[in-house]
């Protein structure tokens, strides 16, 4: 209440007050309050104790009953969507054993259930929810990150870039629908969430899906450098698309007339693939293409770039389904004069 200027003790010792080992106990690791009621506080010791504070931390009540018995309590995060919804994971390594321990409870710790047996063998540091979607959840671990999309039934590999290293902590940010995820000794990454929050059984039952695609802004320095010192611009267009199987996926992009200036191959693993292309036509194709009266200006490092203009992006998987999307190349300084124009009528 005074913003750090004295304190007052809230608890008696809320640890098994075991100081025998290499390491002694005696620590609370993880407190949260319930983000859905203002009072209700959980925390964690290192020693195996869950509890939960209904009067602000004035009394407390142990919860670890059904929980394994001694074990480091890695996080206890309280449910944004339902306030009786709490999650445990705990850390047996300082036990000499790696299970993957995440636990449940629908009923504010009155009984818990086990949702990381699907999980590697790999002790678990943090668990964290979703803030939009209530059954897609979070858990680093000692080896990376993973994503469950049932409330821990199942779990997938979400480690893309990441390395495989230890997974200390999760944030998701709201506004911007992404994952923060601090690490042991390789930094911050930060992940999109918004082809995740997509995958429904409709999109998981399907052997190939692409997601939507942002246009392009073309940029008349594609392929040019900026000085002598300099490499040259090089554009980043991302597609995302899903497989439910690790196989060799086709790409074939063409013009709105069906005219074809890229074919590429992308090896995807099952779950999501971001395909990485730089907008490229490829170099056999085009002189078919200028005499196709296709505007093309070859570029400082030998590339042509494609023009203004609305393409397909078609995907074929082994079995041979294919999928179409189509994204536009746009002028970037008509979209600024029209901005411009637009702002100029308002303003009148």
């Amino acid at each position: 209440m005074r913003k750090g200027n004295d304190w007052e003790t809230l608890s008696a010792d809320l640890t098994n007050k075991d100081k025998t080992g290499d390491v002694p106990f005696n620590t609370i690791t993880t407190i949260h309050e319930s983000p859905m009621h203002f009072g209700w506080i959980y925390c964690g010791t290192d020693d195996g104790n869950v509890w939960k504070s209904r009067d602000a931390g004035y009394t407390w009540t142990n919860i670890s009953a059904g929980l394994p018995k001694g074990l480091y309590v890695s996080r206890v995060t309280a449910s944004i969507f339902k306030e009786n919804r709490l999650y445990v994971s705990m850390n047996g390594y300082r036990n000499d054993h790696f299970n993957p321990y995440i636990f449940i409870s629908e009923n504010g710790g009155e009984t818990w259930t086990e949702i990381g047996s699907a999980l590697p063998y790999e002790p678990v540091n943090v668990i964290r929810e979703d803030s939009e979607n209530e059954n897609l959840i979070f858990a680093g671990t000692d080896n990376g990150l993973y994503a469950s999309l049932n409330k821990g039934k199942t779990w997938m590999a979400m480690n893309g870039e990441v390395p495989r290293v230890a997974v200390h902590d999760l944030v998701v940010q709201p506004r911007e629908g992404e994952l923060v995820l601090g690490t042991h000794g390789r930094s911050i990454f930060i992940a999109s969430l918004k082809e995740v929050r997509l995958l429904s059984d409709s999109v998981l039952n399907k052997s190939l899906f692409v997601f939507s695609i942002e246009d392009a802004s073309f940029n008349k320095r594609w392929g040019k450098k900026s000085n002598s010192f300099s490499d040259p611009l090089t554009p980043s267009f991302v597609v995302p698309y899903f497989t439910n199987a690790d196989q060799m996926i086709s790409i074939t992009i063409k013009t709105e007339k069906g005219l074809v200036v890229k074919t590429m191959n992308d090896t995807a693993e099952a779950g999501i693939n971001y395909l990485k292309y730089d907008l490229s036509i490829d170099s056999n194709l085009t002189a078919k293409l200028m005499k196709s009266k296709l505007a093309l200006t070859k570029a400082d490092d030998g590339k042509y770039y494609l023009p203004v203009e609305s393409y397909t992006i078609e995907f074929k998987d082994k079995s041979g389904a294919t999928l179409s999307k189509s994204f536009k190349v746009k002028d970037k300084d008509s979209k600024e004069k029209e901005a411009s124009t637009s702002l100029m009528g308002e303003k009148d």
